[in-house]
């Protein structure tokens, strides 16, 4: 189970993830990133209470950046606990995300 509460508050997205962020959670996720609006200056996703996430997960996540990037939106992860800071640095997420 993942929920997700996306707050906009004058083109600074709030995304916060609680759960687990896997293939049952994954396509949720995706349809939720597209509230996000076009102009959107900032987006931050604070991962306090994400306990884990798969290759699916990651899948999102990497569609997420590729698309801030081609807005020019700064992406920000923050909160990062270890589990999934390990999995970034495994992955080689942490080479092109910003972790707060």
């Amino acid at each position: 189970m993942l929920n997700i509460d996306l707050k906009n508050e004058g083109g600074n997205v709030t995304i916060v993830l609680d759960g687990m962020l896997d293939t049952n959670t994954s396509a949720e996720f995706k349809d939720r990133l597209n509230e996000i609006p076009n102009n959107a200056t900032k987006v931050t996703v604070d991962m306090e209470k994400l306990k884990y996430t798969s290759s699916a997960g990651l899948r999102v996540i990497l569609g997420l950046q590729n698309e801030m990037d081609k807005n020019k939106t700064e992406l920000v992860f923050c909160n990062v606990n270890e589990v999934i800071q390990e999995v970034f640095d495994d992955t080689g997420f942490s080479d092109f995300i910003k972790v707060e």
